[in-house]
C-alpha cells in the first residue's frame, strides 16, 4: 500500500507541473558559421519571452521568438542556457546547449546560409492575414511592404526548390500574397509602396506619397512572374492565371507622362507633384540587376510599342 500510495503522490505531481506548463523543456538546436552562431528551439506557447544566457550566468539579450542569432568577439569554446519566461515574468524553464565556437566554411555553405537565413525571414515574419513582408521585423506590425514581398516570394520559391518547405506550402504563401494584391486600392494597376495587412488600407510611405509606384511594383512583379514560371501543373493555374490579370493590368504607358522616361509615384491626390524620374539604364542593361533596370525591363516587355527603345538606339 505504501508504494501504491507514493507512486500516486508522484503521478499527482507531475500532472501538477504539465498542467501548469504543458509544454516539454525543448532540445536548443545550435549552428556555428564563420563569424555567428544561430539557436533554435520549439515555441512555448505559454511563453512571452527567453533569455539568452553566455556562459550560464551572463545574459546577453531577451527576444520573443524561439530564435536567437549571437555574433561573438572570439572563437572561444562556450555554451548557452535559454531561459523561458511568463507573462509575468517568472521562470518557466531553463535549457543548456552543447559547446560550440566559430568555424570557417567555404562559399557554398555560406550561400546556403544566406538563402536559408532569407526565407526563414520571408516566411518566419510574414503578415499573417496577407501573407505580405511587414516593414521591420516586428511581428504586431501590420504595415506590411510591396517591393519587399517580391523578395519574399521568391525567397520562397527558392525554400521550395531546396526542399525546406513543401511545395504546397510554398504555393498556399504566394496564393495568399496574391489574394491580397487583387483586392487592395491599385493607381492604374501599380501598387502603393505600403499597405495595412490587416485591412488593405493605402500607408502612406510620405506625405505625397500615397499612391503608385512604379520601382515597388517592378520588384514585386518580378517576384510573381517568377512564381507564375515556377509553380506550372495544372493544378496550380489558379495562381498562374491570377498574377498573369495582375500583370496585364500595369499601365506603364501611363506613368510615362506620354515621355521617355517613367515617373517613380503618382498620387491621386496629388498626381506627379513628387516628379522623380527612373533614369533610364545603360544601353546594354549592364546595369539590370539595378532597381531602375528591373523597372524598366518590365516596362519594355509589357510595351513593345512604346518609343522606349528608340532612346536606347539614339544614346
Amino acid at each position: 500500500m505504501k508504494k501504491i500510495f507514493l507512486s500516486i503522490i508522484c503521478v499527482g505531481v507531475c500532472l501538477l507541473c504539465y498542467s501548469q506548463n504543458p509544454n516539454p523543456v525543448p532540445h536548443i538546436d545550435i549552428t556555428p558559421y564563420d563569424s555567428h552562431i544561430t539557436l533554435s528551439w520549439s515555441a512555448d506557447s505559454a511563453a512571452r519571452g527567453y533569455i539568452i544566457y553566455i556562459h550560464d550566468n551572463t545574459p546577453i539579450d531577451t527576444v520573443r521568438e524561439p530564435y536567437y542569432v549571437h555574433f561573438p568577439d572570439s572563437r572561444i569554446v562556450r555554451p548557452y542556457r535559454v531561459q523561458a519566461l511568463d507573462s509575468d515574468g517568472r521562470k518557466l524553464w531553463s535549457v543548456h546547449s552543447s559547446k560550440t565556437r566559430l568555424r570557417p566554411f567555404p562559399d557554398e555553405e555560406l550561400m546556403d546560409m544566406v538563402e536559408r537565413h532569407t526565407s526563414d525571414y520571408f516566411i518566419g515574419y510574414a503578415h499573417s492575414a496577407s501573407g505580405m513582408a511587414r516593414e521591420g521585423s516586428e511581428k504586431d506590425s501590420s504595415v506590411v511592404t510591396v517591393g519587399g514581398s517580391g523578395m519574399g516570394v521568391m525567397a520562397i520559391i527558392a525554400a521550395a526548390y531546396r526542399e525546406w518547405i513543401e511545395r504546397g506550402d510554398a504555393y498556399r504563401r504566394i496564393s495568399r500574397i496574391v489574394a491580397f494584391l487583387s483586392r487592395v486600392e491599385r493607381f492604374y494597376g501599380m501598387w502603393a509602396h505600403w499597405y495595412d495587412g490587416d485591412t488593405g488600407d493605402v500607408i502612406p510611405f510620405s506625405p505625397q506619397d500615397d499612391g503608385g509606384d512604379v520601382v515597388e511594383s517592378a520588384l514585386m512583379m518580378q517576384g510573381l512572374l517568377c512564381a507564375r514560371a515556377y509553380f506550372d501543373k495544372d493544378e496550380e493555374k489558379r495562381l498562374r492565371d491570377s498574377i498573369t490579370t495582375l500583370w496585364e493590368d500595369m499601365d506603364w504607358r501611363f506613368y510615362t507622362r506620354g515621355e521617355k522616361v517613367l515617373y517613380w509615384h503618382y498620387s491621386p491626390r496629388y498626381g506627379f507633384e513628387m516628379n522623380m524620374e527612373d533614369e533610364l539604364p545603360d544601353s546594354d542593361f549592364s546595369d539590370s540587376v539595378s532597381v531602375s533596370g528591373i523597372t524598366y525591363e518590365l516596362h519594355k516587355r509589357e510595351n513593345k510599342k512604346l518609343l522606349l527603345q528608340d532612346r536606347i538606339e539614339s544614346e
